[in-house]
């Protein structure tokens, strides 16, 4: 399952838990953001499962104990004091045999649970990559094919990075997966959602205006709510917001972004600067290395545009789709078009 950045994935994940019985279900969520290495991922997996559908500190060692043999849990205190399950450091040279023993642990608890479905959730999941260690891969897919109690959610942001792990031939999850796109909210889903809470406030929000919004934001679910959140903010009971009000609010939002936008845009090579700015000026972009793009660009010739391209593509800022490209960030486009608005010196500056 994957979807662009603060589409509410992890939302959605935590809404599907929330939803289970847990007389029918034992989820186990983990967020692979917590891991830095294949030690950490090894620890976060092992407290993720031994802390699963227990309570006390007695039972949450002696089931850790009973799953983990070649790991020696501690116990601590949450910030709700509650007792947590944690352990040590793995080192490098006996981490292969532990990351078994780890990534089995869910086959072991259907088997002792036979009444109940097993849902281990991996958000953001493509994180595994930067650990340069592709042997979670390789023990995963082997350890995944014997769990047949069990399902797996593997969850993330980084598109070309997760298809490249679940579609790239000779990856060791090939195919291993069926594939979910998290998309954005049509507006006819929106605007009875949106009129609600502005009538909350006795403020009536014309269904164009929520169309107007929809549109900047093409139903982006972060989006969407900081656009409504700056109206309602700037808006008094019995006021009918505007198309100035709107336009205001949109300033307002990429002002308030514009800080890691800029981070983003400072971290980016020459090339791919320059393609970025091509595909948020064309938008979208048809022919990325014609003539008309290398010069208007600024390009050195069609194999810097290139290098630029997939650069970007590599690095989820542009997809391609139905021989276009377009920036993933729809508010990244609204910015930079802002900023470069009536320049011809794209690049580095």
């Amino acid at each position: 399952m994957y979807g662009e950045r603060r589409i509410g994935k992890s939302s959605l994940l935590h809404n599907l838990i929330d939803s289970l019985n847990e007389d029918r279900f034992i989820v186990s969520y983990i967020d692979v953001w917590r891991c830095v290495d294949t030690s950490g991922f090894i620890c976060e997996c092992a407290k993720v499962f031994g802390s699963t559908g227990t309570h006390s500190s007695e039972s949450l060692l002696q089931r850790a104990k009973s799953l983990f043999a070649g790991l020696a849990p501690a116990l601590t205190v949450d910030d709700n004091g509650k007792p947590q399950l944690i352990f040590s450091t793995v080192h490098r040279k006996t981490d292969i045999p532990l990351l078994s023993e780890v990534l089995s642990a869910p086959g072991r608890i259907a088997e002792s649970s036979p009444d109940k479905q097993v849902l281990v959730i991996f958000d953001e999941f493509q994180e595994i990559r930067n650990f340069n260690d592709d042997r979670i891969e390789r023990i995963l897919r082997s350890e995944v094919q014997q769990h047949h109690d069990v399902a797996y959610i593997f969850c993330g942001s980084r598109k070309h990075m997760l298809r490249e792990m679940f579609l790239k031939s000779g990856s060791p999850l090939y195919r291993s997966a069926s594939h979910y796109l998290i998309g954005c909210i049509a507006v006819e889903h929106w605007t009875p959602f949106i009129k609600e809470r502005f009538l909350m406030k006795g403020i009536t929000l014309k269904d164009s205006i929520i169309e107007d919004i929809c549109l900047l934001t093409e139903g982006h679910p972060f989006y969407t709510q900081m656009i409504c959140d700056i109206l309602w903010d700037s808006c008094e009971s019995g006021q009918k917001p505007d198309k100035n009000m709107l336009s205001e609010a949109l300033r307002t939002s990429l002002d308030r972004e514009s800080e890691g936008y800029s981070a983003i845009w400072e971290s980016l090579p020459s090339n791919p600067q320059k393609m970025l700015i091509a595909v948020a000026f064309e938008n979208p972009l048809v022919q990325p290395f014609s003539g008309n793009i290398v010069s208007e660009y600024n390009f050195a010739n069609p194999s810097s545009a290139r290098n630029g391209l997939e650069y970007l593509v590599t690095h989820d800022l542009i997809e391609h789709r139905d021989g276009t490209y377009y920036i993933s960030d729809r508010f990244i486009a609204l910015w930079l078009r802002r900023r470069f608005a009536g320049s011809r010196q794209w690049g580095r500056g």
